[in-house]
């Protein structure tokens, strides 16, 4: 990538290296928690060149080729739903997820997407595909295409924002890593935090609100029926 400048953020200590001992950045920024992952260049020496009142996030349309990969998933008659359960170091509870996908299979005509195969996350919803793993450009592809994400915390969370497309995302109980990671404040973006407070990032997200989540689906799913 030949960049002209590198920035490293908040990064701890592993067993082998520290920011100490690696050199390979331009300039160093200790605690990025204090601030939105969108604001996080106000911490460096760019702070001047960037817009902090106004963050937005930016990804070009994807390619014809990749929207006609992600069509062989959509169905045209009815709202095509992605759930996202699980991210890098992010996994919802399961029987939430599944409380939260019977009840709206139950409230109307919707096509659930899975991001990931039935053998690693199943999920009880009547009508649903599972588009296991795909390449990165076809799953943003995917985000553009659909109707709405239902995700975990994780970067499916600003692919949406970025397409403004709308969506509910869940976070843990962890008030450092919300504070960084939220959505950014734009219209059809909600967030769940769980009730399950922690002083640390948390793996596993249980304890949230299923009910939240159903509710401002189904406010959705009541505008996009009466169009």
């Amino acid at each position: 990538m030949a960049p002209n400048y590198i920035i490293c953020f908040e990064k701890t200590a592993k067993k082998y290296y520290s920011a100490k001992t690696i050199k390979n950045y331009h300039f160093y920024v200790p605690k990025l928690a204090v601030a939105h992952l969108s604001k996080s260049l106000s911490l460096t020496p760019f702070a001047s060149y960037v817009d902090n009142k106004n963050p937005q996030y930016k990804l070009d349309l994807p390619s014809n080729k990749q929207i006609e990969l992600v069509n062989k998933w959509l169905k045209p008659d009815m709202p095509n739903i992605l759930v996202c359960p699980l991210g890098s170091d992010r996994v919802l509870d399961k029987k939430l997820l599944n409380k939260v996908l019977i009840q709206l299979d139950q409230y109307c005509k919707i096509h659930f997407i899975a991001a990931y195969q039935r053998e690693s996350y199943p999920l009880v919803a009547k009508n649903i595909t599972y588009a296991g793993k795909i390449p990165l450009e076809t799953f943003i592809a995917l985000c553009y295409k659909v109707d709405f994400i239902i995700t975990v915390d994780t970067a499916t969370v600003h692919i949406a924002c970025a397409y403004n497309k709308p969506f509910v995302s869940v976070y843990s109980g962890y008030e450092d890593g919300f504070a960084m990671f939220e959505p950014l404040k734009q219209q059809g973006a909600y967030a769940v935090q769980s009730s399950q407070k922690s002083k640390k990032p948390v793996h596993k997200i249980d304890k949230w609100s299923a009910e939240d989540v159903i509710n401002y689906t189904k406010s959705f799913l009541d505008k996009w029926n009466s169009q």
